[in-house]
């Protein structure tokens, strides 16, 4: 898997450079269920993390990047390759059984994605916050594994972590948007 470049977010005066991915991650828990998370992700399993507090999701099934991106199958290099850019290294995971990716935002809807985030739910892409919970791999799982076709991160947590820019994850809704129904997104 290449080395991803960094999201614009890390620039960020509140994310600490000591921290690292999985300690972000576990910020979402309360700290008596640290010990079982990292547990389970040192045994190559998946913890489930609420969202809302501090981290929210958006979840895009793979025939939308498919047509955005002209890869014929999921999950594959290419589209991981293609979120890393799109993205600007923002994280994503990919669930390669459900063929869904889900791109690590900070919470909170922004007020201008209402519209759009209305309009993305014709193809399948669901903002997850408040009372949502997503599926998370361990830090260190940053490629398919054929065999167990276990969640990883499509886009590894960047040193130092950071979310997804929101603006880079409304764009990519516009582009998906526009590849698929041929038609420009509401704003």
């Amino acid at each position: 898997m290449p080395h991803h470049a960094p999201s614009l977010m890390q620039t960020d005066p509140c994310t600490d450079p000591e921290e690292t991915a999985a300690d972000w991650l576990l910020k979402t828990l309360p700290e008596q269920a640290h010990a079982r998370i990292l547990s389970l992700w040192q045994r190559k399993l998946t913890a489930m993390l609420p969202l809302g507090e501090g981290l929210s999701a958006v979840r895009i099934p793979s025939a939308p990047l498919r047509t955005l991106t002209g890869q014929p199958e999921t999950p594959s290099a290419a589209i991981d390759e293609y979120l890393a850019r799109a993205l600007e290294g923002g994280p994503v995971i990919c669930d390669p059984a459900s063929l869904h990716y889900y791109v690590i935002i900070p919470s909170g809807l922004p007020a201008a994605w209402h519209r759009a985030a209305a309009a993305w739910r014709e193809l399948g892409i669901i903002y997850q916050g408040d009372g949502s919970w997503v599926g998370v791999p361990g830090p260190a799982r940053d490629a398919l594994d054929p065999d167990t076709y276990s969640l990883y991160w499509a886009v590894p947590v960047a040193d130092p972590p950071a979310p997804c820019d929101p603006s880079l994850m409304a764009r990519l809704g516009a582009d998906l948007y526009r590849a698929v129904t041929h038609r420009e997104p509401p704003r």
